[in-house]
């Protein structure tokens, strides 16, 4: 004979499920306060712990039944639906406080509920419960799987992947209760597998987190933080240290930038360095890496070009950074940047002899009156 479960057992490890939720994102919140989403997730399942526990007081007939009824019903109706505002925070990084305003939904079908005493009908009820948790999983999971996110992360798919398979099975339960025959399996084993579902919620919520933390720690190492663009310890940890014919290493220096820093002050000269590489990355090819090698200087390794092709490259950059003023502050400040460039060896080279040869090239640029590029190439592709 298989076990059944009883619906006392059963709200009971739906309390369960949703305390361990509360908790969780109650927890990160106060680690990490700057997510955001959590606060609504947290209030979201500390409402649905509300109204599990009058559930099953009610099934006890510790409460009188319009109070439980009505209560439950009303926790499912906000519950759910700040559950789905917290996911959607959560998935585009960003507060959405007009987003808030769907509260009023809920608050309609409950005073309608209550004027009505839908309450009171046991099939409706629950099926206006359950098309609340439906509602709340499918357009949460819509929000992972289909529309742009803060970050694409193998959380989110698996996220989005839990929540569709809620949305079903909450859709499937609240179809039943309003036609019986179409009910797949009983509501309390139905239960059961909504419980499974919110303690998996709550970890890929975790995991989620967790991995967009990781992310961002990631590239605040890797990112200078004043232009955007990879450093200096990037480069040389993801790039090879053999560089092939058709690899070309830039080395570029904005001229007398020590003298628009000085005439000008720290704040002005901050402006020039991050309007000079937007310049910089817009001459650059989409598949071209730039980093900031220090101060005022810059490198970037270009592949698959020739000698032709690394000037080309290398006079658009210089091109588009003198032919364009930077203003800033109400100054009109104009910068020039001059450039050496070393192409690879036929055999292959050490990358920091490359950089070497380019930055002999820089020096001679600077030397030869700055605002221009110098090149130099291996004896074998002359």
């Amino acid at each position: 004979m298989t076990p059944q479960l009883d619906l006392a057992t059963v709200l009971l490890l739906q309390q369960c499920s949703y305390i361990v939720g509360f908790m969780a994102f109650v927890y990160i919140r106060l680690v990490s306060p700057t997510f955001p989403g959590l606060v609504l997730l947290s209030s979201g399942f500390l409402i649905l712990i509300v109204g599990s526990v009058l559930a099953g007081h009610g099934t006890w007939e510790m409460v009188t039944e319009r109070f439980w009824k009505l209560g439950s019903l009303g926790a499912g109706l906000f519950g759910y639906t700040a559950i789905w505002l917290g996911l959607r925070e959560i998935n585009r990084n960003e507060r959405s406080p007009r987003a808030y305003l769907i509260m009023l939904l809920p608050a309609v079908v409950f005073g309608i509920a209550f004027v009505t005493e839908l309450d009171r009908m046991n099939a409706p009820r629950a099926a206006s419960f359950n098309t609340a948790a439906a509602l709340s999983y499918l357009f949460s999971a819509f929000e992972f799987l289909r529309r742009p996110s803060y970050q694409r992360l193998y959380a989110s798919w698996a996220l989005g992947t839990v929540l569709m398979i809620g949305g079903a099975l909450s859709t499937s339960i609240a179809l039943g209760f309003l036609y019986p025959p179409a009910m797949i399996f009983n509501p309390i084993s139905g239960f059961f597998f909504i419980i499974i579902l919110n303690f998996t919620l709550s970890m890929f919520v975790v995991i989620l987190l967790a991995e967009r933390a990781l992310r961002d720690l990631q590239a605040q190492a890797e990112t200078d933080p004043l232009t955007g663009v990879f450093n200096r310890r990037y480069f040389f940890e993801h790039y090879p240290q053999e560089i092939g014919p058709t690899d070309a290493v830039l080395l570029m220096d904005l001229d007398h930038f020590k003298q628009i820093n000085d005439t000008h002050g720290h704040q002005v000269g901050d402006e020039v360095l991050r309007a000079c590489v937007s310049r910089i990355q817009t001459a650059l090819r989409r598949h071209d890496i730039l980093a900031r090698y220090g101060g005022e200087e810059f490198i970037a390794l270009i592949k698959d070009v020739d000698q032709r092709e690394a000037k080309n490259v290398a006079e658009r950059i210089r091109r588009a950074v003198s032919d364009h003023e930077v203003k800033s502050a109400g100054k009109t400040i104009r910068v020039t940047v001059s450039i050496g460039i070393a192409l690879g060896d036929p055999d292959a080279i050490d990358i920091q002899a490359l950089i070497s040869q380019a930055d002999g090239c820089l020096y001679s640029a600077k030397n030869s009156g700055r605002n221009r590029v110098q090149a130099t190439f291996a004896r074998s592709a002359a």
